[in-house]
């Protein structure tokens, strides 16, 4: 019979033996695995490995625990804006999702995800990769219940914050107007987004991120 010895790593993990010799190849010099392993000692949530022919700089950018997803086909360029700004100034990794190309500035924090086109398919990539505690920013009520669901915050382009409570009543009164339109009743459309809007989605947002 074949015994095998264990050890316990600093955060907790029992280790074999073949695999503290993979820890400790893991750390030699300039190997990006060393990083990885060090953050996830130290508690990090969200480790991820980036490719090897990648920069160090570009690879600790992404290993951030606070993630935005934008609904990004139908947020104004004006709230982009200031998505971009706020990525760069909190080093927050941004990710904007349309099914159409979305044009970013180049940086480490900053990427776009285009899906195929189609009802809801850009909705459903951000609720299938948002994870509790990351920011999602959409006007689409039902996307924002769903997210509020996994425990993640949901902001509109107006500095609007979702919260269990008030989504729902969203939702009724979406659903409501949804049913007088089917009727054939002209409901008219929201507000044009004012400069008074664009600065409650900024103070709104770094609100959040300080947090």
């Amino acid at each position: 019979m074949t015994t095998t010895m264990t050890t316990t790593t600093a955060n907790g993990l029992a280790t074999s033996a073949a695999e503290q010799s993979s820890i400790r190849a893991a750390f030699e010099p300039g190997n990006l695995h060393s990083t990885l392993w060090l953050l996830v000692a130290a508690g990090l949530k969200r480790p991820a490995i980036m490719p090897a022919q990648q920069s160090q700089t570009k690879y600790e950018a992404i290993m951030t625990e606070k993630q935005i997803w934008v609904d990004a086909d139908a947020c104004p360029r004006a709230i982009k804006d200031i998505l971009f700004r706020a990525a760069e100034r909190m080093s927050v990794r941004l990710t904007l999702v349309a099914n159409q190309p979305v044009p970013v500035p180049g940086s480490a924090h900053i990427r776009a995800v285009q899906v195929a086109a189609g009802f809801d398919i850009a909705d459903n990539y951000i609720v299938q990769h948002a994870m509790a505690g990351d920011l999602v920013i959409t006007a689409d009520i039902p996307l924002a219940a769903e997210v509020v669901d996994k425990g993640c915050l949901a902001l509109n382009p107006r500095g609007e914050l979702y919260t269990a409570e008030n989504v729902r009543q969203r939702l009724n009164m979406r659903d409501f107007l949804d049913s007088l339109r089917a009727s054939g009743i002209d409901t008219g459309g929201p507000p044009a987004l004012s400069s008074s809007d664009r600065q409650q989605f900024a103070n709104q947002l770094d609100r959040l991120l300080a947090k």
